[in-house]
């Protein structure tokens, strides 16, 4: 995509984990071509996000829309 200048955006629908962990994702939406997607899934099992919190405890939290855009500079 980079050899032909083109940008894209895509955006999951993930379970973020006690741990960070972003799984179950699902694409909700592609803009630019297949291959944004792909890249944002092999992106999104290598980050660690902070989770969501209840009096101090680590929550799992389920449908975290996450939105990747592929920008050129």
């Amino acid at each position: 995509m980079l050899d032909s200048g083109r940008e894209g955006s895509v955006d999951l629908d993930c379970t973020i984990e006690t741990d960070g962990r972003a799984r179950d994702c699902t694409m909700v939406a592609v803009r630019g071509g297949y291959a944004f997607g792909s890249a944002a899934q092999d992106w999104i099992g290598q980050v660690r996000y902070s989770p969501a919190t209840v009096n101090g405890k680590p929550v799992e939290t389920p449908h975290h829309r996450i939105h990747i855009v592929f920008r050129l500079q």
